[in-house]
């Protein structure tokens, strides 16, 4: 067995930073469906008078929007990149070999899904935030908007550099990072 290089071990990680995202995804997609099923007894508070009206209508938009999750991401990075298809498992555009030392274009992909990990756990945790500002909890709203803003941004972070790096430094190489 030969040595283990820090490049296979980032190559290895790929995979495991995709399925964290894939998994994310089907998360939210559950707790959406079980966040409905909240909102329709919460319905049937509002008959009774026990609960608002505000709260089981907040309850079914952000179920909805959970539930929706799993088509958002796609949708949203197709139109940013004008065609690109997301995948968990794949970044926009690959990482160019060809100029790098062995392992470097593993470990930036590694890195960059990672990022594409963590972003849909932030807006995972959006929705959560979301949640708990309908039951009254009003001071996660400003935060809830942040993780989900900063989520999307993190889904995209190959297009996340390219907006940064040509609005400050007009003209930059991206090519490293597959720009």
């Amino acid at each position: 067995m030969g040595e283990f290089t820090i490049g296979e071990g980032f190559a290895n990680s790929i995979g495991a930073w995709s399925s964290v995202s894939v998994f994310m995804t089907a998360l939210t997609w559950l707790c959406g469906a079980i966040l409905a099923g909240f909102a329709i007894v919460d319905f049937k508070g509002v008959a009774d008078g026990k609960v608002a009206v505000s709260r089981p209508i907040w309850l079914t938009v952000i179920s909805a929007l959970m539930i929706a999750v799993s088509s958002f991401v796609p949708i949203l990075s197709e139109t940013l990149v004008n065609g690109g298809e997301y995948k968990p498992d794949a970044l926009f555009s690959k990482i160019p070999q060809g100029r790098m030392l062995p392992g470097v274009a593993e470990a930036l992909t590694s890195c960059l899904l990672f990022v594409q990990a963590l972003g849909t756990i932030a807006i995972f945790r959006s929705f959560l935030m979301f949640q708990s500002a309908a039951k009254g909890k009003r001071e996660d709203l400003p935060r809830a908007f942040t993780h989900l803003i900063g989520g999307v941004l993190a889904v995209n972070i190959q297009l996340t550099i390219s907006i940064i790096a040509s609005t400050f430094y007009p003209n930059f190489d991206l090519s490293l990072i597959g720009v």
